[in-house]
């Protein structure tokens, strides 16, 4: 029960946390933080997104719906029985004849979810109504080559980063979807910067702990023993230490002090922020090389 639980999800996952996070639902009190990485946070955005042939996501969404209805067959007895054929009015060969995924979720799982239409199911199912009631630290993690998830649709969580004390919006020029990989052209590291900062995060905020709203900035200070403080701007010019010790961000923000303790691997690339992305709203990129620190809290490290 006394254990510190971080919710990590990835892609769709990464909408469902931040939906369930933001929820008005009961929740276990040992949740103290998010992380969520590539999700694309509006569904009806995304999808007409995914229906536009640039950057060949067409062929991506061609790929996803395939892999859909294959997995459908492949539970067919269990998600076609007589019951839900003809409570729903369903049939096998619509499923198998949708083009897209929307024509699959309109034809089936808006259905089973009980919704009259699929613009109304995607806008439920989606996280971004729910990112102001958020209560605890959250991380996004986002691309901006991310081909399913593009550039457009991150102006929602950067906007809530802004807003919103508790978040933290990462955004890297390259990455892809579920991607990050470092190292050679043909021969990337099996460690990716995303495996590693996923855990980094995670370690950061279990750490550093809070799990009360930041509604009083003063009580807050003096019962974390932290520091609130505000700044204009995001100097990552310098490569100095001074400028890995804390991330800032436009308006208050929770200043964790384990989350920039060293990272350990053979590789880094110091030269992956977007010049064209304002600097106030992206925190540096991967962490220079550095002794490895252990800070309180849980050993992800271990000697």
């Amino acid at each position: 029960p006394t254990t510190k639980l971080v919710c990590v999800g990835f892609s769709m996952g990464g909408n469902l946390i931040t939906k369930y996070l933001g929820e008005p639902r009961v929740k276990p009190d040992n949740i103290v933080a998010g992380i969520s990485v590539c999700q694309g946070y509006d569904a009806n955005r995304a999808m007409q997104m995914l229906l536009e042939w640039k950057g060949f996501r067409r062929l991506y969404i061609y790929a996803m719906t395939e892999n859909m209805k294959s997995i459908i067959r492949r539970w067919h007895s269990a998600l076609f029985t007589e019951d839900i054929k003809r409570k729903l009015g369903i049939t096998e060969r619509q499923v198998y004849n949708s083009a897209t995924l929307q024509e699959l979720d309109d034809v089936y799982t808006r259905k089973l979810a009980g919704f009259n239409n699929v613009t109304d199911f995607y806008n439920s199912m989606s996280c971004t109504h729910h990112l102001k009631n958020i209560r605890v630290p959250i991380v996004f993690i986002n691309s901006r080559d991310d081909p399913i998830v593009p550039p457009p649709l991150l102006e929602i969580v950067r906007d809530a980063a802004l807003k919103y004390d508790n978040m933290i919006f990462v955004e890297q020029k390259f990455g892809g979807h579920l991607g990050f990989y470092e190292g050679g052209f043909f021969y990337s590291n099996p460690l990716t910067w995303q495996d590693r900062m996923v855990i980094h995060i995670a370690h950061a905020l279990v750490a550093d702990g809070g799990k009360k709203p930041v509604d009083d900035p003063t009580e807050f200070e003096e019962e974390n023993n932290l520091k609130l403080h505000r700044t204009a701007s995001l100097d990552t010019a310098s490569e100095s230490d001074t400028e890995f010790s804390n991330w800032k961000k436009s308006g208050p923000s929770l200043r964790l002090e384990s989350f920039n303790t060293g990272t350990t691997t053979d590789y880094s690339s110091l030269d992956s922020s977007d010049p064209g992305t304002p600097t106030q709203l992206t925190p540096p990129n991967t962490p220079i090389l550095r002794s490895r620190k252990i800070p309180s809290g849980l050993n992800i490290f271990p000697q």
